[in-house]
């Protein structure tokens, strides 16, 4: 039993979701809230607007925006998976770039901010 879940984690397909997740979560700021240990977030302010400062919030809120982008960069990459049902496709292409663009606009407004 245990044996098949380590060989289902060690597929390439699973190592590279595993590398993915990694990559958002320091990406996101893990490192600086492990080390310093800020604030959740300032009263009702999620996002700190100085320059060098990271509350515990805003690295929850970076690493889903993210996922989030990279979820959309996901479905516009699957979309010609589809190309024999045109209404799929198309859905599955649009989806996803909604989703980038929305997650691209946050972020822009969240480094916007600093």
């Amino acid at each position: 039993m245990a044996a098949r879940r380590l060989a289902r984690l060690l597929e390439s397909r699973s190592l590279a979701l595993i590398g993915v997740a990694l990559a958002i979560v320091f990406c996101s700021g893990i490192s600086y809230v492990l080390a310093e240990r800020p604030p959740f977030s300032l009263g009702v302010r999620f996002i700190y607007p100085g320059t060098g400062a990271q509350t515990g919030s805003e690295f929850l809120i970076v690493a889903f925006l993210y996922a989030m982008g990279f979820i959309g960069l996901l479905l516009v990459y699957e979309a010609p998976r589809y190309r024999y049902r045109r209404s799929l496709m198309s859905g599955t292409l649009l989806s996803g770039m909604a989703l980038l663009v929305v997650a691209t606009l946050l972020l822009l407004a969240v480094y916007g901010m600093k």
